[in-house]
């Protein structure tokens, strides 16, 4: 009896050292797979995260670019306006020039009148400038990549439009200067005018 004791009691070492291992392996496959796990959570949910931030970037980005079209759309239309307005400044500086040579030939003194529409003309060049420069105002939108930015570089467009503005203004009053200067040379040409029609219908 002390001998087969003697002779199992190995076997049941080794068995129980054969389970020891195999419950080892198992909670090391276990542990393994709950890591495995969590790797793949972790590299989820920064894809999820990386892809929000992406979202959101992309609609800022894109809010930022109409913001940026509007605005741009904005300068165009205003540098039409402005063109056209320069373009009536000089088809007024066309007729008075014709009037000035016509009163110059009739011998009315236009001295004054040539002295203000050349300060006239200096301020039509201004103005021509100054459309110039809001004409080539528009937003870079690979430079302009925030709505802050966008606002800083508007508040810049917005003064270059102002003093357009005024310039355009500062020409037309110098050219209405000039034809106030002509009034009394215009009265005086109409009367000389309607003299010489009353000699001729006298002689008549």
């Amino acid at each position: 009896m002390v001998v087969v004791a003697l002779c199992v009691l190995p076997v049941l070492s080794l068995a129980e050292t054969g389970a020891s291992t195999t419950d080892t392996e198992k909670k090391g496959t276990i542990r393994d797979e709950i890591e495995a796990k969590k790797e793949a959570l972790k590299q989820e949910a920064t894809s999820k995260t990386n892809a929000l931030k992406n979202s959101v970037e992309e609609r800022r980005q894109n809010a930022v670019s109409k913001i940026i079209e509007r605005v741009n759309k904005f300068v165009d239309t205003v540098t039409i306006r402005y063109d056209a307005a320069i373009s009536r400044l000089e088809t007024l500086t066309n007729r008075i020039e014709s009037r000035i040579a016509k009163m110059e030939a009739k011998n009315v003194d236009v001295t004054k009148a040539k002295e203000l529409l050349t300060e006239a003309q200096e301020k039509i060049d201004d103005a021509k400038i100054s459309v110039t420069s809001v004409a080539g105002a528009t937003i870079d939108t690979s430079l302009s990549t925030t709505t802050t930015a966008v606002k800083k570089d508007f508040e810049v467009i917005k003064i270059e439009m102002e003093n357009a503005k005024e310039d355009i203004k500062a020409a037309h009053t110098a050219l209405v200067d000039v034809v106030n200067s002509l009034k009394s040379g215009q009265n005086k040409l109409e009367k000389m005018e309607k003299e010489n029609e009353a000699s001729s219908t006298t002689e008549n």
